[in-house]
């Protein structure tokens, strides 16, 4: 993780929210990641299978 100056999260904190950022914060408190995460695993490629490693 990188080290962030007293700067940048003052400006961080200043600057506006996107639509898109806004409608993430929506999501995020609405959908329970850990259930939609249990309904795709069975469905997910495993590791140490042929080609590119999955990716979490």
């Amino acid at each position: 993780m990188k080290l962030r100056s007293s700067a940048s999260m003052i400006f961080d904190a200043k600057k506006k929210r996107t639509r898109r950022e806004v409608f993430l914060a929506q999501v995020e408190k609405v959908i329970t990641w850990s259930a939609l995460e249990a309904l795709i695993a069975p469905n997910c490629p495993k590791e140490g299978g042929l080609g590119r490693h999955p990716v979490p």
